[in-house]
């Protein structure tokens, strides 16, 4: 007749034991380590969001500022010949400058990003209005110097100082923060994807250790229930 592995119940059940404390925390490790890679990659997954936010605003001060400088050129372009195209371009551009601008309002996030959408709102609208005045002001090829006298060299002064302004409000304020943004939030990427990385190592060398020691105890057991057993036959 077959003798049992086990040669008193205490032995069965102390091996059972480290069985079941051994998986048990095995699998608790692993419950924990996917919660917590989870949660990393769902922070990571925000800061990334965050920075393609950042670099999208800085994408659009960029196109924001080029599309001015054609404005004002076409602007300045018609006044002095008076053809029609140059109007159509500058009325192009102040469209899509509109759009730049509604897009930029759209990703502002924080109080400081609305106000640097609404501080160049203001100049902007300014702008436009101004350039379509000296443009409605002026008849279709004509020479320059037929233009209407009730908008004096001011005006034209008037609408370079903001096309300056605009450009330096884009360049130094919109442009920067945007970039300075872009950097901290990358940086913060940076640092949570390597957090998650040594977290994911750290719980990989636990789960390691635990799977030995368990194993260990369990051949332990087993070896020692064996060694009883041999001992035992040869009585």
């Amino acid at each position: 007749m077959a003798q049992p592995l086990f040669t008193s119940p205490q032995q069965g059940l102390q091996t059972s034991k480290w069985l079941w404390v051994g998986f048990g925390t095995l699998t608790f490790v692993l419950v924990v380590s996917v919660l917590v890679i989870l949660v990393d990659l769902r922070s990571l997954a925000a800061r990334l969001n965050e920075m393609g936010t950042a670099r999208s605003r800085s994408t659009a001060a960029r196109e924001l500022e080029i599309s001015i400088l054609g404005f004002t050129l076409d602007v300045h372009r018609y006044l002095e010949t008076g053809d029609e195209r140059f109007r159509r371009s500058a009325t192009d551009e102040a469209d899509r400058i509109d759009r730049a601008r509604a897009d930029y309002e759209r990703l502002a996030t924080t109080d400081r990003h609305r106000g640097l959408a609404a501080r160049f709102s203001a100049s902007w609208v300014e702008s436009r209005r101004l350039g379509e005045r000296l443009m409605d002001s002026r008849a279709p090829q004509r020479p320059v110097q037929n233009r209407d006298p009730q908008h004096p060299v001011q005006d034209f002064a008037r609408l370079d100082d903001l096309r300056v302004q605009l450009g330096d409000l884009l360049d130094d304020e919109v442009q920067r923060e945007a970039e300075e943004e872009y950097r901290v939030r990358s940086q913060a990427a940076f640092r949570e994807a390597e957090n998650a990385i040594r977290l994911a190592l750290v719980l990989l060398v636990v789960g390691a250790g635990i799977a030995i020691v368990t194993s260990g105890s369990v051949g332990r057991g087993v070896a020692n229930a064996a060694r009883a057993l041999h001992v035992q036959r040869e009585l």
